[in-house]
């Protein structure tokens, strides 16, 4: 793994000194991701950041627009670099989380605080851009979920969750999809000044050329990875996933 000390990772994430959050797809919880990349948990304090209504903050208000959502993740995030000196900090996202990884991104930069390191984004194209159905949204639950995974594909090998987890998830797919939907990016774009780097799968809609797009963006050369898998390739082989992360954020903080 190219530039990755070792040593480093035995000292444990709060001993680096440097933040990495993770923002999870549409009706997920961020928790789910550090669990995954135990490597990352050891080189970084790993922050996971729920949308409310999600997660651990299940009993909290769903958000159904994108400003609310980028307001509620800046407070967030925003807690966590507070200090004399704001540490290095990373941010991971994937699906919708990729688009509200790079709106927060941008908040924390209008409001004063460095870039991120690097933004990784996974599986989403650029703001403005979106996969869903028109009228996806307001399907009953289980054509939605059917709806879901002929687009977005399976995840744990569920088409359709039990009845049970529907009545769990589906007011919060729901209020990410019709947040998502609503969503218009301001004119003109802003452009971030940090690296990206935007992960698409082989067997995603999210190809090659949609996943380029976002290299609009950054001021910076954008790294474009393809890997195999399909929409939620993060969950289904973290293992490479997690040697991209820290081959790309490898330096003296590690």
């Amino acid at each position: 793994m190219a530039g990755l000390d070792e040593a480093a990772l035995e000292r444990g994430g709060e001993a680096a000194g440097r933040i990495f959050f993770f923002l999870s797809h549409a009706a997920g919880s961020a928790r789910n991701y550090p669990d995954l990349y135990p490597r990352i948990r050891k080189a970084f304090r790993t922050v996971p950041l729920d949308l409310s209504g999600h997660g651990a903050r299940r009993e909290e208000r769903l958000l159904y627009s994108m400003e609310e959502i980028v307001e509620d993740l800046h407070r967030q995030a925003a807690a966590s670099l507070e200090g004399a000196k704001t540490p290095p900090y990373h941010i991971f996202g994937h699906s919708m989380g990729a688009l509200n990884a790079f709106l927060l991104a941008v908040k924390l930069t209008e409001n004063g605080h460095p870039p991120p390191e690097r933004l990784f984004l996974s599986s989403y194209s650029v703001p403005g851009w979106h996969p869903i159905p028109p009228g996806m949204a307001k399907l009953p639950d289980r054509e939605m979920w059917e709806e879901s995974a002929l687009r977005f594909g399976v995840l744990n090998g569920e088409p359709v969750p039990s009845e049970e987890r529907m009545r769990l998830f589906s007011p919060a797919y729901r209020a990410d999809l019709l947040a998502v939907e609503g969503y218009r990016p301001p004119e003109p774009s802003p452009v971030l000044d940090a690296p990206l780097t935007v992960f698409y799968a082989e067997n995603d809609m999210v190809d090659g050329e949609l996943a380029g797009a976002w290299r609009d963006f950054s001021s910076r050369p954008l790294d474009l990875v393809k890997l195999p898998g399909g929409h939620f390739h993060p969950l289904e082989n973290p293992l490479q996933l997690e040697d991209i992360l820290l081959s790309r954020t490898s330096g003296p903080g590690l």
